[in-house]
């Protein structure tokens, strides 16, 4: 997939929540997307998570799968029962994705992956691939 950034205002108002206990993590997607224009905010866990999409739509969700508190398949499920988290994309993430996590992911509500570490490309395909195909709920 060949990825046209030259023009940042199609990505203004596009807003990305990123779950993830790594304050890192989310550093190098914020590092990353905002410059292109994409709005990003952060949760550290999926508790967190689940109060903010109950309060406000987002384009994108980045869940990281292992989170204390509320894992990502956990705060993945709840997210789906409500009104803003059931059309909304949501990729799976984590270090180590193997076959059977893929399928978890997929029965808890995500709708794709990223594998970590993931690179600024990878990461910016994932999203316009998820950002530019709206999800029916």
């Amino acid at each position: 997939m060949v990825i046209d950034v030259s023009n940042q205002a199609r990505f203004a108002g596009c807003h990305i929540l990123v779950v993830d206990d790594d304050p890192m993590n989310c550093a190098m997607v914020r590092l990353r997307l905002e410059k292109l224009g994409f709005t990003i905010e952060s949760a550290p866990d999926g508790s967190v998570a689940v109060a903010l999409v109950s309060a406000k739509r987002y384009d994108l969700i980045l869940m990281d799968l292992q989170m204390p508190v509320m894992n990502g398949l956990e705060a993945t499920r709840q997210i789906r029962r409500l009104p803003n988290g059931a059309g909304v994309a949501i990729l799976g993430s984590t270090a180590n994705l193997v076959l059977e996590q893929r399928q978890q992911c997929m029965d808890a509500g995500m709708t794709g992956f990223v594998t970590k570490p993931f690179t600024g490309a990878a990461l910016l395909e994932a999203a316009l691939k998820r950002i530019d195909t709206p999800q029916q709920g």
